[in-house]
């Protein structure tokens, strides 16, 4: 696992080092095309000096020697030629240089290495003026080491500038981290933003948003657990009553009436159990909605449908109005569940023989669902306490768990969707409105 300390230490060291390898690359080659005209110029000046000065053969026995070891002290050579070709002189015989009669510079190879020669015809003779490679390339070197060699030396030095500039850039993402690192599970409280630098603010804000709905989602965990444990409780102490009076039964009749009952305390612990994994299943951080295009106009048939024995047990007439497909983006599954629980409430809230009906409009790229009843109603003061969880109306003749309302919010929520509590237009009844936003429809 590389770090951001270690991933810019490597790369700015290796890119200090490969600028300071090309600065000595620049260098020299500078340094050796200075020198390289510097010699040209030399060798063309000492031509023109000889021109004027006659020399004479220093080296008589150059016939006698066959060896071709330069010295160092002959790395330079001049020589002259009459027009005819005859050589009139040579401070390096053994080198055996001829002559070449085109003007200018050119490099020759030789035994001993590769030579500069300038070549020119004055006064009529030709002068030869030359240099070994060897000692123009040594002269380069030397003289690019002196500007290389500090180059070189700075390096250690403004490497370790750039650990300090880099430990010191990151030390406030070091203190965000040994702060979030003492924490404890439970310490969810924001971190600091005094003094942070504009690139690590960024950061501690994300994270303090992250805490703080991080805080929200565990109490509302805690809440959710208490109100449960305080809401199962109830029920299991009556299916414990119930079994005991099951037990102490004198009779057949009094023991099916106990059982019975105790049936009936089995089925309404059941059912809060469901909707508390519902409503749990449900909440704005539970599972991941698989949101797919939808025909809501036929997710509202199909719920209508298996509502429709519960109806018929009531008498009641349940209507649908769907008669156009209404495209939607959501998720099936929970768009079922929340149409179940408002179906169903409507029936049970609603009297014999009396009217249930369903619409589904999707006009200007909206979609909206309205569920209207002839039962009681609710309060206008109490329409928006009904969606808390476990809240029960006083004097309602229905049993429930009080979780419905508050699954169908939660899941209208994750839909982007408006649930609204009106009068229905019998004026005695209640309607309620799913309204989806134009992004979903």
């Amino acid at each position: 696992m590389t770090s951001i300390r270690g991933a810019l230490l490597c790369w700015l060291n290796g890119g200090l080092l490969l600028c300071c390898l090309a600065a000595a690359a620049a260098v020299y080659s500078l340094v050796e095309n200075e020198v390289g005209e510097l010699n040209d110029y030399q060798l063309r000046l000492v031509a023109e000096s000889i021109s004027s000065n006659p020399l004479e053969a220093v080296r008589n026995d150059a016939s006698k020697r066959t060896d071709f070891d330069i010295d160092d002290d002959d790395q330079f050579i001049i020589q002259t030629w009459d027009p005819d070709g005859t050589q009139t002189y040579s401070s390096v015989p053994a080198l055996g240089l001829q002559l070449d009669r085109q003007n200018g510079y050119k490099t020759v190879a030789t035994a001993s290495g590769p030579w500069r020669i300038y070549c020119a015809l004055m006064r009529g003779r030709y002068i030869q003026v030359g240099l070994q490679l060897r000692a123009r390339n040594q002269l380069a070197v030397r003289i690019a080491l002196r500007a290389i060699v500090p180059l070189l030396l700075l390096f250690p030095l403004v490497s370790a500038l750039v650990w300090i500039v880099v430990n010191r850039g990151l030390r406030p993402l070091t203190r965000v981290m040994r702060s979030l690192k003492e924490r404890s599970a439970t310490a969810l409280q924001p971190l600091p933003t005094e003094g942070l630098k504009a690139e690590i603010l960024p950061l501690v804000l994300a994270l303090n948003d992250l805490l703080e709905r991080l805080s929200r989602a565990i109490t509302v965990q805690r809440n959710f657990v208490a109100d449960a444990a305080h809401q199962l409780r109830t029920p299991l102490a009556a299916v414990r009553l119930q079994m005991q009076l099951a037990q102490r039964a004198q009779s057949s009749d009094e023991r099916i009436s106990a059982f019975d009952d105790l049936a009936n305390g089995v089925n309404r612990a059941a059912h809060l159990v469901e909707q508390l994994l519902t409503l749990a299943k449900h909440e704005p951080d539970g599972i991941q909605y698989r949101m797919l295009p939808l025909d809501l106009a036929g997710v509202v048939t199909l719920v209508v449908n298996e509502c429709s024995l519960l109806g018929r047990e009531k008498t009641i007439d349940l209507q649908v109005r769907a008669e156009e497909p209404v495209g939607i983006v959501g998720d099936l599954e929970a768009l079922r569940v929340m149409l179940q629980n408002l179906i169903e409430n409507a029936i049970r809230y609603t009297p014999s023989f009396g009217r249930v009906e369903v619409r589904v409009d999707g006009g200007d790229r909206q979609a909206r669902i309205e569920i209207s009843d002839t039962g009681p109603g609710i309060p206008e003061v109490e329409r928006e306490r009904v969606f808390d969880r476990f809240f029960r109306r006083q004097g309602t003749q229905q049993t429930g768990s009080g979780l419905g309302l508050a699954i169908v919010r939660n899941i209208a929520l994750r839909h982007r969707a408006v649930v609204r509590l009106l009068t229905a237009s019998s004026g005695n009844g209640l309607l309620v409105r799913v309204e989806f936003p134009k992004q979903a429809a």
